[in-house]
This record gives structure tokens, sequence and C-alpha cells, in this order.
């Protein structure tokens, strides 16, 4: 049977400064689970709120809470790893809601790891402005779905919508590297 440590509060909340408030174990002793928490609410400003570890104590998942709710504003709010390290999944989230800015909010990988698939959101929906909110990916990374949303509504894009995105993909960009001076 596996052993928890609980640090509450005066007033019975999950509550300890600078350190879990919970700590879960696993039979043989090893860590399985660190949680903070806040009054009761899972939070913490410098690193992940709660932390689950593979039995050989890697990383199986963080997850980066503020308040009680997902948030990081650098770099994915949730991240899952494969027990060799690697990437599965990772999420961006501020404010508890699902959204990145520069780039897709959710992000699968295959263990090889390619992504297996993406998804656009603006405030937990489906959303993209210039393609696909949702692609699958085979595991060589060939594009095997594409779904197209804009605030939470699939359509079919216009052939000149799929023409932009496609030439906006394949667009080479060109540096120069100072050949020939």
């Amino acid at each position: 049977m596996s052993d928890i440590k609980e640090y509450r509060n005066e007033q019975g909340d999950l509550h300890k400064i600078d350190s879990p408030a919970v700590i879960g174990y696993y039979e043989d002793g090893s860590v399985k689970r660190e949680a903070y928490y806040i009054a009761g609410k899972l939070s913490r400003a410098d690193g992940p709120a709660l932390t689950e570890y593979f039995p050989d104590g890697s990383v199986k998942s963080n997850h980066y809470l503020s308040d009680g709710q997902m948030h990081r504003k650098d770099g994915p709010a949730h991240t899952d790893y494969f027990p060799d390290g690697s990437v599965e999944y990772e999420s961006y989230s501020v404010d508890g809601e699902l959204y990145r800015e520069d780039g897709p909010a959710v992000i699968g990988y295959y263990k090889n790891g390619l992504v297996e698939y993406e998804g656009y959101y603006e405030k937990n929906i489906w959303h993209r402005e210039d393609g696909p909110a949702v692609i699958f990916y085979d595991q060589s990374g060939e594009v095997t779905k594409e779904q197209w949303f804009h605030r939470g509504k699939e359509f079919m894009p216009s052939p000149e919508q799929v023409d932009q995105y496609k030439n906006k993909s394949n667009a080479v960009s060109t540096v120069d590297v100072g050949i020939g001076r």
C-alpha cells in the first residue's frame, strides 16, 4: 500500500510554502507524486505545482498551476513524458484556458519524437485564423487529417484558403550568409 504525507494550515486546507504539501509514495518508498498547495489550491509560482514520477524516479508529468488553474506563460503548462524521458504530450494554458499565441496549444508525440497531432485553441475552443486547427500525422510525419475550425465551429476551407496555407507552410526562407562578399 502506498503512503501519503500531507501538510495543512490551521483552517485544514492543504498548504505549505516553498515545498510540497502532498507527497505520495510507491510501496518501495520512492516518491510517486509531489503537489504544492496554497490555501487548498494547487499553486506554485516558480515551478510545477504537481509532478508525478515513474517508479524509477524519472518524471512522468509536470503540471503548472496558479491558484488552482493551469497556467504558464513561458512554456507548456502540462507535459507528459514517455518512460525514456522523451515528451509524449504537452499543452499550453494561460489562466486555465488552452491557448498559445505562436503555435499549437496541444501537441501529442509518437515515441520516435515526431508529432502525432496538434491542436490550435483560443479560450478552450478549437480556433485558427490561418490554417487547420487540428492536424494529425502518421509516424513518418505525413499529414493524415486536417480539420478547420473558427471559434469552435468546423468549416470546409475554400480552395484559396488551402492554397494560402500550403504556400505559407512550404515557403522557404532565404538567409544571406555572405557568400560572394
